[in-house]
């Protein structure tokens, strides 16, 4: 976890005050892997948005140029195109 606010000693901490970790931030080189079956791709993306684990960012293919919403994985890594 981490805060989101500046915690004093000796008082209590809200949830509020906490966040899962950030694994991507805005504007960040992501990996972004498309799995179906046996055919795994792997391209390279920039995050439009910020995200933790679980998190659908939207970041823009660097190839294509396109924008594309997908799931933030425990590595960083962006998972797109899940059934």
């Amino acid at each position: 976890m981490q805060t989101n606010t500046v915690i004093f000693r000796d008082q209590p901490v809200l949830l509020r005050q906490i966040s899962s970790p950030i694994l991507v931030e805005r504007n960040q080189i992501v990996v972004v892997i498309f799995e179906r079956g046996a055919l795994r791709i792997e391209s390279a993306g920039r995050a439009l948005t910020r995200g933790s684990l679980g998190d659908v960012v939207r970041f823009i293919n660097v190839d294509s140029k396109k924008v594309v919403s997908g799931i933030v994985q425990s590595d960083g890594t962006i998972s797109v195109g899940q059934p």
